[in-house]
């Protein structure tokens, strides 16, 4: 027969015993069963997991944009030496002036 999309599966876990005397601490401390408290923490660890992910996207999206801003920025200064250069003015009084 087959499940429906809403029954829960039965697992059999073996734990360590110390691993599953702080579950059932835990369990205690939150006035719940072990099982929803097994259930509860899976839950989080995984979504835990993906926060991660997108954090680390989130880094990665913003140091890509801030090289890209720094390097955007140190290529128009090169621009500007350029120009004084040909002009044959020294960058420091350029420097003066602002």
């Amino acid at each position: 027969m087959a499940r429906k999309r809403d029954d829960t599966v039965k697992l059999v876990l073996r734990l360590p015993p110390a691993l599953h005397r702080r579950l059932e601490s835990a369990a205690k401390r939150n006035d719940q069963s072990l099982n929803s408290e097994m259930i509860h923490r899976l839950g989080q660890s995984l979504k835990a997991e993906e926060r991660s992910k997108a954090l680390a996207d989130a880094v990665e999206n913003a140091t890509r944009a801030a090289a890209y801003q720094f390097s955007e920025a140190a290529y128009q200064e090169l621009i500007r030496i350029k120009h004084l250069l040909a002009e044959r003015v020294d960058p420091r009084d350029e420097e003066d002036k602002q």
